[in-house]
């Protein structure tokens, strides 16, 4: 039976501690706010969703970007399935804009996913199916 040496065994061990750092790792490169936004029953606003690079970085206006509504949480949203043409880019910044309408009093929260890119003078990094939750108090 072969014997294997300890200093594989270490390579080994840390190449696999490794790999959740490397997953958790794109909140590095940027970040996502999403302020509450305030309704009135019966009445429309907008949940707005930033995405912020991190330093050294830049929103890639020239990625087709997109959101989806997963969960509009009781709101009725007039675009579930946003593309390119929906953000804007405010100073390297990627900011969506979504038109959203409350029936009743309730706080709730509004569930999406995004891709984007963010870019830096070297690399572009392509983020897909980013989770995003915007909380709505209709009130």
């Amino acid at each position: 039976m072969p014997r294997y040496p300890r200093l594989s065994l270490f390579w080994l061990v840390a190449a696999l501690a490794l790999i959740p750092a490397c997953r958790q790792g794109d909140d590095v490169f940027y970040r996502i706010e999403t302020p509450p936004v305030e309704l009135r029953p019966g009445t429309g606003g907008k949940a707005l969703i930033r995405f912020v690079a991190a330093d050294g970085y830049h929103w890639n206006a020239e990625y087709p970007a997109r959101f989806r509504v997963a969960d509009a949480g009781g709101l009725t949203v007039a675009i579930r399935d946003l593309d390119r043409k929906h953000f804007r880019d405010e100073a390297g910044v990627g900011v969506l804009a979504l038109p959203v309408k409350g029936a009743m009093a309730a706080r709730t929260r509004m569930k999406g996913t995004a891709s984007f890119s963010v870019c830096n003078p070297k690399e572009c990094r392509i983020l897909k199916g980013i989770e995003v939750e915007v909380p709505v108090h209709v009130r």
